[in-house]
């Protein structure tokens, strides 16, 4: 079972390696949205984040095995009910780690940070081709709470 507790500033390297992993499959499934790049979470967004307390990890055996990144806000709008929302950015598990429990130990820290900080509720986004990722949230009780449409042009 993966430790799970907020990141450090000493984890950017480990972190940055799982980035490239999660932004590699991100490029092959749209091609059209992503590119390379030869850093996916730059050092300073990183620090910002963990002086934030935004930034969770896992780590077994002083192996880092998946990381997440998380925004809470009050969500108000004047013909909504106002929220308070634990939104997670991005939830990262080594390859190779998968299916053992770290994703489900960091979203275990997730609720009860949420629950913490008086969130009503957890939010985050899936590509709709990540399939995996998709049905590992609905097992975790996720529900689809809106679909975003897109429809390519033609530039001719």
């Amino acid at each position: 079972m993966a430790d799970v507790r907020y990141a450090e500033y000493g984890d950017y390297d480990r972190v940055e390696e799982i980035a490239k992993e999660v932004h590699e499959l991100h490029v092959s499934f749209r091609p059209d949205l992503y590119k390379g790049a030869p850093a996916v979470m730059e050092r300073a967004y990183f620090n910002d984040l963990v002086s934030n307390g935004l930034a969770i990890v896992a780590e077994a055996g002083g192996e880092m095995l998946g990381f997440t990144v998380i925004l809470i806000k009050t969500v108000s709008h004047r013909l909504m009910q106002s929220r308070r929302v634990l939104y997670v950015d991005t939830m990262a598990v080594k390859n190779g780690s998968r299916h053992k429990g770290i994703g489900s130990s960091m979203f275990a820290f997730l609720i009860r940070l949420a629950k913490s900080e008086g969130c009503d509720a957890i939010e985050l986004s899936v590509n709709e081709r990540n399939e995996d990722a998709r049905r590992t949230y609905e097992k975790w009780g996720l529900k689809v709470k809106l679909l975003q449409l897109e429809m390519k042009l033609d530039q001719n």
